[in-house]
């Protein structure tokens, strides 16, 4: 199911399931609004325009902030995701996030900082207070030559991927299948599938490795 966002005079609107969505225009778009499992203490503000949001099967989203602050960008939601936290795109960007993925935190921040940038998140990862940045916000120049020095640039977290606590991603990283990153590391530069990831910067300190979500 497609639904349309377009409230001129009374830009506030209260569907169903408890998202509340704010925005106007014709051209902002939610699908599949009606496949979400729960939703409690949601919302989704539009800015712009010509922006969609895709909902799968039997997600929750409890205490979610979605922003479009901007045009022309996309945020999918896999099927039976628990969302929590926000999620904040500028123009021209994408947040994606795979099937079965898990959020267990309100203080998780999914943030495209910068106009044409993504956040991929993979399939079955489990993400605690997680910051994730594609931008450091403000500009940084070399003054000889005038050119930026630190541009924005994209996310990529693989599949079942545990991300602890507090733990901060910076842009242009990747994280391989199957590792963990531990609690209160911070991620500037890619680390590699199966390992266990502590410290500032975050690297590897165990090959090898696999985790599960329960402890037998």
């Amino acid at each position: 199911m497609t639904d349309n966002i377009d409230a001129p005079q009374e830009p506030v609107e209260k569907p169903k399931k408890g998202l509340t969505v704010r925005g106007r225009g014709t051209t902002n778009i939610i699908k599949g609004r009606n496949n979400a499992q729960v939703i409690k203490r949601a919302s989704v503000r539009f800015l712009g325009v010509n922006n969609t949001l895709i909902i799968g099967a039997g997600v929750n989203m409890i205490d979610v902030r979605i922003l479009f602050n901007g045009n022309d960008s996309v945020i999918e939601i896999g099927a039976k995701c628990k969302i929590n936290g926000s999620l904040i795109v500028k123009s021209g960007s994408t947040i994606s996030v795979g099937a079965g993925t898990k959020f267990n935190s309100q203080e998780a921040r999914v943030h495209c900082g910068e106009p044409g940038t993504n956040i991929v998140i993979g399939k079955k990862c489990l993400l605690a207070s997680v910051r994730f940045r594609t931008s450091d916000q403000h500009a940084i120049y070399d003054a000889s030559t005038d050119s930026r020095i630190n541009s924005a640039r994209d996310i990529h977290v693989e599949d079942g991927v545990w991300i602890a606590e507090n733990v901060y991603v910076y842009k242009g990283v990747t994280i391989g299948a199957g590792s963990v990153v531990g609690a209160r590391s911070t991620v500037l530069k890619s680390l590699p599938g199966g390992c266990l990831c502590v410290g500032t910067p975050a690297q590897s300190v165990r090959e090898g490795i696999y985790w599960k979500d329960k402890i037998d």
